[in-house]
């Protein structure tokens, strides 16, 4: 497939998705720099996502932390078992994650 003749190729491949038990390493954003070789950001469409066949070419599933309300009624910082915007707009994500990968260095 493209995207797997571009990992051949020594291209590293984000997803930015929800945390995805699907995906083999997710991240929060912060937490991932530009990296030292070049990146595609895979972005899905609202309400259905990133397909799975693309999921499992990704390399790291990102994803956007928050403070925010919990199913424990109780605020958690950064806990991708319990907190995550799940809400955000897709082109207001994908600006937030290519205003970080820019900005950021490894």
């Amino acid at each position: 497939t493209f995207l797997q003749d571009l990992k051949d190729k020594n291209w590293r491949i984000l997803a930015l998705s929800t945390p995805n038990p699907s995906l083999k390493d997710t991240r929060q954003l912060n937490q991932v720099g530009s990296g030292d070789k070049p990146t595609i950001l895979v972005i899905g469409s609202e309400g259905i996502g990133i397909p799975a066949e693309v999921l499992q070419c990704a390399d790291t599933g990102i994803y956007i932390p928050s403070l925010q309300q919990c199913r424990n009624d109780t605020i958690v910082e950064n806990d991708p078992g319990e907190c995550f915007v799940d809400s955000v707009n897709v082109s207001v994500a994908t600006g937030i994650a290519i205003h970080h990968l820019v900005r950021t260095k490894s």
